[in-house]
């Protein structure tokens, strides 16, 4: 990448954390909005369609309705399911989900889906891992969460090796500094 492909949009961060306190309520792994980033109704998993779960409250728009429609990176920190190990949460991860997902994700629009695996050996936190999903705006967002194989295929599969209701969001813009060794930041 070099300097003249660099994002500009200013300050544009969120964080959203969801804390629900129940398995049964498994929200979708990141909210569904509206062309508007607004979140529309929460989406349940069949197995908890008659479960109440609590309010949550998310606002998609930016400081600036300039950047709403620029590239935006969504975070996702994640925490395996109690019933499996790191090494079993990893390899399906990758194994399974990676390949379930990947061609869908690549068939929306979206520009990288990264999976981020913790070293436990190494790292001392309590995810497991990151979701990096970049995304060319947040209508791309908003189109490929309504879409019908994310609702009944993507959300069902993330269930049986995340805690959906630990997910922690984050969104935002990445800015490059360095790419391929080389210092690339323009200053405004």
């Amino acid at each position: 990448m070099t300097g003249k492909n660099l994002l500009t949009p200013t300050s544009v961060s969120m964080i959203l954390v969801r804390s629900l306190g129940t398995a049964q309520a498994a929200p979708p792994f990141l909210p569904r909005v509206d062309k508007d980033h607004n979140e529309v109704a929460p989406v349940q998993s069949p197995s908890s369609s008659t479960a109440s779960s609590p309010e949550i409250s998310y606002n998609m728009s930016t400081q600036d309705d300039k950047t709403s429609s620029g590239p935006v990176t969504i975070l996702a920190l994640v925490t395996r399911k109690q019933s499996l190990t790191t090494q079993e949460i990893h390899k399906y991860w990758i194994d399974k989900h990676g390949p379930l997902v990947g061609p869908f994700l690549s068939k929306m629009g979206a520009l990288t889906y990264r999976q981020f695996h913790v070293d436990p050996a190494t790292t001392s936190v309590p995810y497991d891992g990151i979701v990096q999903l970049e995304l060319p705006s947040m209508e791309t967002w908003a189109k490929l969460s309504s879409d019908p194989f994310y609702e009944e295929v993507v959300m069902p599969d993330e269930t049986k090796f995340f805690e959906t209701d630990k997910v922690v969001l984050v969104t935002g813009r990445n800015y490059s500094v360095v790419e391929n060794g080389q210092f690339v930041l323009e200053s405004k």
